[in-house]
């Protein structure tokens, strides 16, 4: 029997336990455990080669552990059907390339594939699911434009759209912001946010950009070497201490008054000040 009382609740749906990941001879993952509290977004920073990208692959069951598990409502998700998992749980990969000369309404619809079966084809059901979520992204007007012409915002949330028409409760985004500007960047968070503190969705998010991590995570996790080093409340592990620790970063952290979020400053070495500067343009 897959079912493990210790690895599931209704507050953690999503547990991976004492997982490595290797590839080929290299051990990218090491022996990690982690929670995901449902209704929350959680996000996975860390610098460069740190193992976020494996890792949220290993839960979305595109890479297998070499040791370890990943549960999904108390059972062990590689051992899972394919299309039951794609039920609960979808994956926004990093950089998704749709298709050329497809529409938008045809890539959201694509993320009904793991309801449709020879015995079930397309229903009202699927449209209205597929409406709502391109309405819900902001994207409806774009319905009949082919994805190639949009700007890389609106693909983007074209993308975020067709994880949603999955009408999964948890979905996995592998750095969605990543070459958006930044008020695109902001929209999209919001967006997230919404689809967790409104509609109930569980997120795993990976993120690059610090501040934007700092500022939407309920659940903040650092990875450092394959292994988390610090996880909780930004308010509580954003700290210049363990910024230095986890990226080498030197960076003071303000507190923005309007949000009581903290928000990271990076020292920079060769940086003229704004008084030398204003004492220059006055002489």
């Amino acid at each position: 029997m897959d079912y493990n009382d210790n690895l599931f609740s209704e507050k953690t749906r999503l547990v991976a336990n004492e997982i490595d990941v290797k590839y080929g001879d290299n051990k990218i993952i090491d022996c990690l455990n982690i929670e995901i509290p449902t209704a929350k977004i959680t996000i996975l920073i860390g610098a460069n080669g740190c193992g976020k990208s494996t890792l949220l692959k290993s839960m979305a069951r595109v890479l297998t552990p070499s040791s370890g598990s990943v549960w999904l409502d108390g059972k062990d998700i590689h051992k899972s059907n394919t299309k039951q998992v794609a039920k609960k749980l979808g994956l926004l990969p990093q950089g998704p390339v749709a298709p050329e000369g497809l529409t938008v309404k045809e890539l959201v619809s694509q993320g009904r594939f793991p309801h449709q079966s020879l015995l079930r084809q397309w229903s009202s059901k699927d449209e209205t699911a597929v409406n709502n979520a391109m309405a819900l992204a902001k994207v409806d007007i774009f319905a009949d434009l082919q994805v190639d012409d949009l700007s890389g915002g609106q693909r983007q949330r074209c993308w975020v759209a067709m994880a949603m028409a999955q009408e999964t409760d948890i979905i996995l985004l592998d750095e969605p912001t990543t070459f958006l500007d930044l008020k695109i960047q902001v929209e999209l968070m919001d967006l997230l946010s919404t689809l967790a503190h409104e509609n109930g969705r569980t997120l795993v998010v990976v993120l690059h950009e610090l501040n934007l991590a700092a500022a939407y995570a309920d659940n903040l996790i650092m990875i450092k070497d394959g292994k988390i080093v610090f996880k909780g409340e930004p308010n509580k592990i954003f700290t210049s201490d363990n910024l230095k620790f986890v990226f080498d970063l030197n960076a003071d952290i303000l507190i923005d008054p309007s949000t009581n979020r903290h928000i990271c400053i990076p020292k920079y070495k060769n940086a003229t000040s704004f008084s030398q500067s204003t004492e220059g343009a006055s002489t």
